[in-house]
């Protein structure tokens, strides 16, 4: 697929508009429209509606006691991931975007295996990583964009899902005992698609949140 194909739909700055809305979503910390849904094992996630739909979007912020620049070496494949983040299949980069201002963009088809009641489903998107920000945090986002010919086609017993935004940035901070570690926050609003009501949906969110698993994989992989 070239970026001719792609019409007058400017992908770019689709992408970087997606990482502004991620990033404002992730940092707003005092805003009511969040809700905390559970606080447990150093993970604090929260709820809250994503605007113009009936879905949720869940959020969640913990830390992990490893320098980042020793998380990020370990994270950057999907076979490093699915240790902590199982219900990812494949991800294949159908194009580079743009590759410059410290900024990567890419667009990408995402397969995921069957969750639960929720089938395989797959994703064609725009993520743009942005490894280095004024804080020092590394970050991405992530957004499904629109239907085009092009795209990879819905493979067979495959439902083709909708991210309306999902990312995760990772912050170096000091921890309270005085070394480098790093605060993770994650977060995600997907419309699956399919027969499965909303309120499944809603109500199996914040098992998704993958901070807790990708803490202890991560921190038992740098103790060995």
């Amino acid at each position: 697929m070239s970026s001719s194909s792609t019409g007058s739909f400017d992908y770019i700055q689709y992408a970087k508009d997606a990482f502004d809305e991620f990033y404002g979503y992730a940092q707003s910390s005092g805003d009511p429209s969040w809700k905390l849904v559970k606080d447990e094992g150093g993970v604090a996630t929260y709820t809250r509606r994503y605007p113009g739909s009936s879905f949720d979007m869940a959020k969640g912020v913990g830390i992990i006691r490893l320098p980042l620049g020793t998380i990020i070496p370990l994270i950057k494949t999907v076979e490093q991931r699915k240790p902590w983040s199982p219900a990812i299949a494949s991800e294949v980069i159908l194009e580079e975007l743009s590759n410059q201002d410290n900024t990567n963009i890419v667009l990408q088809h995402v397969t995921s295996n069957k969750v639960a009641v929720v089938s395989p489903r797959d994703f064609v998107s725009v993520r743009i990583r942005c490894p280095s920000l004024p804080d020092g945090s590394w970050a991405f986002a992530t957004k499904s964009v629109p239907p085009h010919p092009d795209h990879p086609p819905t493979p067979s017993g495959v439902v083709r899902g909708q991210t309306y935004i999902a990312g995760m940035i990772l912050r170096p901070i000091t921890d309270d005992e005085g070394k480098e570690a790093t605060e993770v926050t994650w977060m995600a609003a997907t419309d699956p698609k399919g027969w499965i009501p909303v309120a499944v949906i809603n109500a199996a969110l914040i098992s998704q949140v993958p901070i807790f698993a990708m803490k202890k994989h991560l921190e038992e992989i740098a103790s060995s």
